[in-house]
């Protein structure tokens, strides 16, 4: 994942992790409220199942902001593929979703993505 400068969104009261948010071989969905957007995700992998189980970190920006124009990405990389995705330019990530398909052993994911707007 890789994180730019949104102009709209400028500075932020605080970031928060979550606790995990899946189980091994299970779907992923977890999205950022109060305005918030991802600001980083950790994973721990275990051999034995090949998955993963995710943390995200949200950040709110100070009071008076919101998401508007929000929308789900397709699928944004396919299996057994390397994948890079930057949010359309002024958006944000608010949301992740995840399968995993264990015949490949793999995940696909989608972004939910919003603009940010003051009130």
């Amino acid at each position: 994942f890789n994180c730019r400068q949104v102009p709209s969104v400028s500075g932020f009261i605080s970031c928060k992790w979550s606790g995990y948010v899946n189980e091994y071989d299970a779907n992923v969905l977890h999205a950022c409220s109060n305005g918030g957007y991802l600001n980083g995700v950790h994973s721990v992998h275990n051999n034995k199942k090949e998955d993963r189980r995710y943390k995200f970190k949200c950040c709110t920006p100070r009071s008076g902001y919101y998401h508007k124009n929000c929308k789900w990405t397709g699928w944004v990389n396919n299996w057994d593929k390397t994948f890079s995705y930057f949010a359309p330019t002024d958006y944000v990530i608010r949301g992740v979703s995840s399968i995993h398909n264990n015949k490949k052993e793999d995940r696909r994911f989608k972004f939910e993505v919003c603009q940010v707007a003051k009130l």
